[in-house]
Protein backbone atom coordinates (compact mmCIF):
# COMPACT_ATOMS: atom_id res chain seq x y z
CA UNK A 1 0.00 0.00 0.00
CA UNK A 2 1.39 3.32 -1.18
CA UNK A 3 1.18 5.98 1.52
CA UNK A 4 0.71 9.42 0.11
CA UNK A 5 3.24 12.29 0.12
CA UNK A 6 3.17 15.46 2.00
CA UNK A 7 5.68 18.14 1.07
CA UNK A 8 7.28 20.32 3.95
CA UNK A 9 6.82 23.78 3.02
CA UNK A 10 10.74 25.24 3.36
CA UNK A 11 11.80 28.75 2.61
CA UNK A 12 12.57 28.47 -0.82
CA UNK A 13 9.72 26.84 -1.86
CA UNK A 14 8.04 30.13 -0.29
CA UNK A 15 10.83 32.56 -1.73
CA UNK A 16 9.80 30.76 -5.25
CA UNK A 17 6.04 31.25 -4.96
CA UNK A 18 7.23 34.89 -4.22
CA UNK A 19 8.38 34.82 -7.39
CA UNK A 20 4.97 33.42 -9.04
CA UNK A 21 2.99 36.37 -7.64
CA UNK A 22 5.29 38.62 -9.07
CA UNK A 23 5.10 37.12 -12.35
CA UNK A 24 1.03 37.03 -11.63
CA UNK A 25 1.39 40.95 -10.79
CA UNK A 26 3.87 41.54 -14.01
CA UNK A 27 1.17 39.80 -16.42
CA UNK A 28 -1.97 41.49 -14.50
CA UNK A 29 -0.51 44.61 -15.20
CA UNK A 30 0.56 44.06 -18.97
CA UNK A 31 -2.96 42.72 -19.20
CA UNK A 32 -4.84 45.33 -17.96
CA UNK A 33 -2.80 47.62 -20.36
CA UNK A 34 -3.67 45.89 -23.32
CA UNK A 35 -6.79 45.51 -22.79
CA UNK A 36 -7.96 48.26 -21.50
CA UNK A 37 -5.16 51.29 -22.32
CA UNK A 38 -5.10 52.30 -19.00
CA UNK A 39 -2.44 51.74 -15.90
CA UNK A 40 -2.83 50.87 -12.39
CA UNK A 41 1.12 52.59 -11.63
CA UNK A 42 1.56 55.98 -13.42
CA UNK A 43 3.93 54.98 -16.59
CA UNK A 44 3.72 51.39 -16.33
CA UNK A 45 3.97 50.47 -18.82
CA UNK A 46 3.71 53.06 -20.70
CA UNK A 47 3.64 51.64 -24.62
CA UNK A 48 1.89 48.20 -26.22
CA UNK A 49 5.74 47.12 -27.11
CA UNK A 50 6.53 47.67 -23.01
CA UNK A 51 3.51 45.75 -22.03
CA UNK A 52 4.40 42.65 -24.54
CA UNK A 53 7.43 42.77 -22.99
CA UNK A 54 6.49 43.19 -19.31
CA UNK A 55 3.79 40.63 -20.31
CA UNK A 56 6.58 37.92 -21.29
CA UNK A 57 8.76 38.21 -18.54
CA UNK A 58 5.88 37.89 -16.24
CA UNK A 59 5.07 34.28 -17.99
CA UNK A 60 8.71 33.84 -17.85
CA UNK A 61 8.98 34.83 -13.84
CA UNK A 62 5.57 31.89 -13.82
CA UNK A 63 7.32 29.08 -15.82
CA UNK A 64 10.51 29.11 -13.70
CA UNK A 65 9.05 29.42 -10.76
CA UNK A 66 6.80 26.44 -11.24
CA UNK A 67 10.05 24.77 -12.00
CA UNK A 68 11.80 25.56 -9.52
CA UNK A 69 8.99 24.48 -6.94
CA UNK A 70 8.55 21.18 -8.32
CA UNK A 71 12.20 20.17 -8.19
CA UNK A 72 12.14 21.02 -4.81
CA UNK A 73 9.07 19.02 -3.55
CA UNK A 74 10.57 15.86 -6.19
CA UNK A 75 13.86 16.55 -3.79
CA UNK A 76 11.77 15.93 -0.67
CA UNK A 77 10.15 12.77 -2.47
CA UNK A 78 11.20 9.33 -0.58
CA UNK A 79 12.97 6.95 -3.25
CA UNK A 80 11.70 4.08 -3.82
CA UNK A 81 13.44 1.97 -1.34
CA UNK A 82 13.27 4.43 1.64
CA UNK A 83 10.28 4.19 3.90
CA UNK A 84 8.43 7.31 4.40
CA UNK A 85 7.07 6.22 7.92
CA UNK A 86 11.15 6.23 9.39
CA UNK A 87 11.05 10.20 7.76
CA UNK A 88 7.83 11.11 9.44
CA UNK A 89 9.30 10.15 13.26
Amino acid sequence: MTKKFRPKLTASILQWALVDVAGMLLVALAGFYLIKDQTFIPGFPSATSEAIAVALVGIGLIFMAAVKMLAEVMGQMPTAGQDSSAEEK
